[in-house]
């Protein structure tokens, strides 16, 4: 069940993306941007009511090391979800270099995948080492930000997070997650001309480009558009 920017599955709220750290990224580059991201991830993150929380990777944002404030962010948000669900489960993204030992400080494991009965848990920027996808019925992955770029009545662009349901050509259900991240507006998904300009080498291998199917998520609540054929033929 898709609750918000996360996804409901069995015992687990599962989410992904939460960037830590990009506020200090963005300030070394002059973008100074309000301090709100470790608030609204907490907040976004507990709307998902389970018993167990699976992070699917970029739980950091810098890629080269643990900057200041990823550390803090990372320490601080580790600390609300253990007070608050059963267990934790962090499984790594591209982003997610040196958080290992921050992890460990506080006995939570980093894995490269997490497998729920029939489906499995990734962060989608690869394929884990000797997992075959076709095994599972269905693939739960952030790794894409999936957005929607629509204007408004003045002609002003806004980024509407999105949910994606992809069906593989190997058979298997593809569920995107939305950057749980409020800084992490990505892949707009009705920009792309085709399945190869995705970023996940898994999404390039998508046949049924125009049957994908988007969940746009306003304010928490989440309305299904349909495929992204009618989204474009209605917005032309």
């Amino acid at each position: 069940m898709i609750v918000g920017f996360g996804l409901k599955y069995k015992d687990y709220a599962i989410v992904a993306d939460s960037h830590f750290g990009i506020e200090y990224v963005l300030a070394s580059q002059g973008l100074q941007i309000p301090p709100i991201q470790l608030e609204e991830v907490i907040r976004r993150v507990k709307n998902v009511e389970a018993r167990k929380l699976i992070v699917a990777g970029d739980l950091k944002h810098e890629f080269s090391r643990e900057n200041p404030l990823e550390k803090r962010h990372v320490s601080m948000f580790i600390e609300e979800m253990i007070s608050k669900y059963d267990d934790l489960i962090v499984v790594r993204g591209n982003h997610d270099n040196f958080v290992y030992y921050t992890l460990k400080d506080w006995g939570v494991d980093l894995v490269e995948y997490v497998e729920v009965g029939d489906s499995i848990v990734i962060h989608g920027h690869k394929i884990p080492k000797d997992v075959d996808l076709s095994d599972y019925d269905l693939v739960i992955m952030g790794h894409e930000h999936p957005s929607l770029t629509l204007r408004d009545s003045l002609g002003v662009s806004h980024k509407v997070p999105t949910h994606l349901r992809v069906l593989h050509p190997e058979g298997f259900l593809i569920h995107v997650l939305p950057a749980v991240s409020p800084f992490a507006l990505g892949t707009s998904i009705n920009a792309l001309l085709g399945p190869e300009e995705f970023l996940s080498p898994i999404l390039k291998e998508v046949k049924n480009f125009q049957e994908i199917r988007i969940y746009a998520v306003v304010k928490d609540s989440v309305e299904y558009l349909g495929s992204l054929s009618k989204i474009i033929s209605s917005n032309e």
